[in-house]
């Protein structure tokens, strides 16, 4: 159906994820999404199992990916627009400054790791409007010997970019 609506010059990007607490698992699919980062231990994990843009290739094949979470990791979503922010010489903000920005925050809030990158986005695009969407979002799961949230409920976590 995608594939029939969609001007092949619009898409959306998707990663969808749901954290199972009883498991201590994330399930995800990641469908062309910039891959979000899951910082543990001063490394950089990269998740990438899905498929391509939904809606671009009719018979895609998409491949679910699973991941332990460990007390104290931090999962990093950004859409397309904070990666590929351009300054005015036509330069891409990357996804090499979001990991060193991640890395050099790895233990602070992430309410603070967000506007920590929001704030380098906007220096470096310096631009009156940004040209894309600009999102955002970094969770923080609980250290060990933490509360979880309802142990019998899933939460889920979501991300897209247009």
């Amino acid at each position: 159906m995608l594939c029939e609506r969609t001007a092949c010059e619009r898409f959306a990007t998707l990663f969808w994820g749901v954290f199972d607490p009883a498991s201590g698992r994330l399930h995800y699919v990641n469908a062309g999404h910039a891959a979000p980062m899951l910082v543990r231990n001063s490394r950089i994990e990269r998740l990438q199992k899905g498929g391509p843009v939904p809606g671009m290739l009719p018979m895609a094949v998409y491949s679910a990916g699973s991941v332990e979470i460990e007390a104290a990791d931090t999962l990093v979503l950004y859409s397309d627009g904070i990666n590929e922010a351009t300054n005015q010489r036509h330069q891409e903000f990357v996804e090499k400054r979001i990991e060193e920005l991640v890395s050099d925050a790895a233990e602070a809030p992430p309410a603070a790791v967000c506007e920590r990158i929001m704030n380098r986005v906007a220096v470096f695009a310096s631009t009156e409007v940004p040209q894309d969407d600009r999102t955002l979002r970094v969770v923080r799961y609980p250290r060990a010997g933490a509360a979880l949230p309802n142990r019998n409920s899933r939460q889920g976590i979501v991300g897209a970019a247009a």
